[in-house]
């Protein structure tokens, strides 16, 4: 009997250190509200990766991942941009990977890197890394990132 009794005050001991150590480990519960975060400068192309997240009841229910130029056009609705990649031999275009990149992250709430789309996967990584944390706090106002 007291063998079992030191194991068991050896086990809550352990789980107390852990949950002081490990508290900032846990990942905390989104709040509900829309988020967006943009690269603070265009690409070389002129287009500024952006995304949109809504969270309902604490997860990610849509996601818009998408490029925008000067003029608001949309990089994966841009059919001459589609185009050239395709004629540059490219696997993928926007208008199939950004939606690829949306699926994902509602489907396990975090980024997925998409084939043939590094550079948008890795800008889709770094917008949403900055959300996490306004997410966290209801924070909806818009994230800026640096490149």
């Amino acid at each position: 009997m007291k063998k079992q009794s030191i194991a068991l005050l050896l086990m809550l001991a352990v789980s107390v250190v852990f949950a002081v150590i490990c508290g900032g480990c846990l990942p905390k519960t989104l709040q509900d509200g829309t988020y967006t975060a943009k690269m603070a400068s265009p690409d070389e192309h002129g287009w500024t990766e952006t995304l949109t997240l809504t969270v309902k009841d604490g997860k990610i229910t849509e996601a818009d991942c998408d490029a925008f130029n000067a003029d608001g056009k949309r990089k994966s609705e841009d059919e001459e941009y589609n185009k050239t990649m395709e004629s540059y031999g490219g696997t993928t275009t926007p208008s199939k990977f950004y939606p690829e990149l949306e699926q994902g992250l509602v489907n396990t709430q975090k980024v997925d890197a998409v084939a043939g789309a590094t550079t948008s996967s890795d800008s889709m990584e770094k917008l949403y890394n900055a959300l996490i944390s306004n997410m966290e706090k209801g924070d909806t106002s818009e994230v800026s990132v640096t490149p």
